[in-house]
């Protein structure tokens, strides 16, 4: 398992270190270590709460990612006219 991605997924999400170790109920530096050491492996526990935790933030991420496409979207549709290409080529023979 690759424990420093999963960390490094959910620091890119605005989580802390610490964020994290509180979530998953452990110490600061327990993180701290499974990034500066990777090759070694978390207690059962932990890695199954890690796990868990990692795919909640990611869905939350894919949510806002696709509410923020939904939003960009309604704030294009108002800001460009629409246009009607199949004619714009017709015109343009």
């Amino acid at each position: 398992m690759l424990w420093k991605s999963m960390i490094d997924d959910m620091l890119a999400a605005k989580y802390t270190q610490k964020r994290i170790a509180d979530e998953i109920g452990c110490c600061q530096a327990a993180i701290s270590e499974m990034v500066r050491k990777p090759e070694r492996q978390p207690r059962w526990d932990r890695g199954e709460k890690l796990r868990k935790l990692h795919s909640e933030v990611m869905a939350l991420q894919a949510t806002s990612i696709a509410e923020n496409i939904a939003n960009l979207q309604s704030q294009l549709i108002k800001i460009v006219p629409a246009v009607d290409f199949h004619d714009a080529a017709a015109d343009a023979t």
